[in-house]
């Protein structure tokens, strides 16, 4: 299920609810996930898993464009990031 309209409230909600029945690393925690939203809001949809109509599982995705040899260009759904090529790098700190 990936609702068109969705809140911040609503997605800690679920999140948190999940969080109290997971082993999960600091990554995972709402804390985090916050923070990450609070950047990739406005790029990012939730991807809602339900099971019996009870949400068991979130993910988040994003739309981006690939481009291929610079002449045709590819609408993607990017899992865990926002289509943004330059945000969406994992790099040390």
């Amino acid at each position: 299920h990936m609702p068109e309209a969705w809140s911040i409230e609503y997605i800690r909600g679920h999140w948190q609810k999940i969080e109290k029945q997971a082993q999960i690393s600091f990554f995972q925690s709402w804390p985090w996930m916050d923070a990450w939203l609070t950047v990739a809001r406005k790029d990012v949809r939730p991807v809602l898993f339900k099971v019996d109509n009870k949400v068991v599982g979130i993910s988040f995705v994003g739309t981006g464009c690939t481009k291929d040899h610079r002449i045709l260009s590819f609408s993607t759904l990017v899992p865990w990031g926002t289509g943004h090529h330059d945000i969406d790098v994992a790099a040390p700190e």
